[in-house]
């Protein structure tokens, strides 16, 4: 059986304004049975699936198994400012069967803001609304390598990407 290995060391999510005002952020330091603490609002979000805790580079991790497991927290895409930006640590240890969600912050099928790995190891980004729905395709992703995704969105409805702090023409 393939597995995907998915290390989040940690996910922060911007609101942009005059200043960047941190609207969530998950370091996975408190991990207690199956939920973990988000350091902002204080409140502990759900992990789902298999996974293990295991040490980051400066905080804690979580290894995904790729298929069942994912951190949920209720109707956090629906909250979204207009202008954000989400970084995200992750490493791969194989590419997925099928696409795999590194964050899924829609509301509906085709109503938000996802960014998955694809089964060829590519990236691709949907968002919009269910009438100006798009997605597109990126790089493939290297194997066993950190790699630091940031996704800033403007006015919600134009995207830029960076890997490794890298534009990304996608």
């Amino acid at each position: 059986m393939k597995k995907i290995f998915i290390l989040i060391l940690c996910l922060t999510v911007f609101g942009r304004s005059e200043a960047q005002e941190i609207i969530a952020r998950w370091t996975f330091d408190q991990i207690h049975e199956t939920s973990t603490l988000e350091k902002i609002s204080g409140q502990t979000d759900k992990i789902l699936g298999f996974f293990d805790p295991v040490d980051g580079i400066m905080h804690g991790a979580i290894q995904f198994d790729g298929y069942t497991s994912y951190l949920q927290r209720e109707k956090f895409g629906q909250n979204l400012p207009e202008q954000f930006t989400i970084n995200v640590w992750l490493s791969l240890e194989a590419y997925p069967w099928f696409r795999c969600p590194v964050f899924d912050l829609r509301a509906g099928e085709k109503e938000g803001v996802l960014l998955a790995v694809n089964r060829d190891g590519k990236l691709n980004l949907g968002m919009g609304k269910p009438t100006t729905w798009i997605e597109m395709t990126g790089p493939q992703l290297p194997l066993k390598e950190w790699l630091m995704l940031s996704l800033v969105v403007e006015q919600g409805n134009s995207a830029v990407l960076y890997l490794n702090g890298d534009r990304v023409g996608i």
